[in-house]
This record gives C-alpha cells, structure tokens and sequence, in this order.
C-alpha cells in the first residue's frame, strides 16, 4: 500500500466503495498525522501476515501432495524429484506450477518484509512507548 494514491486509483477506489457499499481509503496518508501513521502501519503489516500465511499454506498443499504421490506413485515421486521424469501430463503440471507459485508468494514475503521492517523499526525505536500504548493499548512493564 502506497502512501500516495493517484487519482486514477482515487477513481477507481471511489467507484469500488459505492458499487460494493466499502469503505476504502480514497485519501493519502499523511505520515506526519500520528492516527494516519499507525493505519498505514497496521495495512502494511496485515497485507505481510496474510501473504506469508498464504506461502506456508502453499507449501503446506505441496508437501502433503509431494507425499500422496510419494504413497500411490512411488515410481513418478522419484523420477520426478530427481529431474527423470520425462512424461508431462496434470499431475506434473500441477505439481510443477504448485512449485513456482511457492517460489512468487515467497517472493512475496521478502518484499513486504522488507516494506514492513522500516516501518516497524520506526515505531519501536523513535517511541517505545506510543507504540506500546499503540499496539498493546498499554504501556507495558
């Protein structure tokens, strides 16, 4: 999520709202507003949690799939973990795609970390204790 939203997107996120009754952000974020600092924080760091747990349910799938083939088709799992398959139908298809999906979304991750941590060390450093009350609705002891 990018603090500044063209006015093309501005357009679009207006016409979203009132086609599905949302409420979207349609306004920048002014990172000198504290309330508006925090909410970006809080997108950013919800877009990073709900992507890295869609990769570990991605490998998830590819795991327990690698282990079925491994159970019912012995010979395939095989050939197909040591690069002698030479047959390409669905399962390896679906098997290889699952593989390259993993390898994007975990590309994923390291880029919305990599947002977040800035982000992240900001707050934690700049105010521990705003953040505290923040994040926990405490200070904490």
């Amino acid at each position: 999520m990018s603090k500044f939203i063209s006015k093309d997107d501005r357009d679009t996120i207006t016409k979203l709202n009132a086609i599905l009754g949302t409420d979207h952000r349609v306004k920048p974020y002014d990172l000198n507003n504290p309330d508006d600092f925090y909410e970006m924080v809080t997108m950013i760091t919800a877009e990073f949690v709900d992507i890295e747990k869609y990769s570990n349910q991605l490998s998830e799938i590819e795991e327990k799939l690698d282990e079925s083939l491994e159970y019912y088709h012995p010979d395939r799992w095989f050939k197909i973990n040591s690069g002698e398959d030479e047959e390409s139908d669905t399962l390896d298809q679906g098997l290889f795609s699952l593989r390259d999906t993993i390898l994007i979304f975990d590309e994923l991750v390291v880029k919305l970390r990599d947002r977040c941590i800035p982000l992240w060390r900001t707050i934690l450093l700049d105010n521990p204790v705003q953040a505290q009350e923040r994040i926990f609705g405490e200070r904490l002891e």
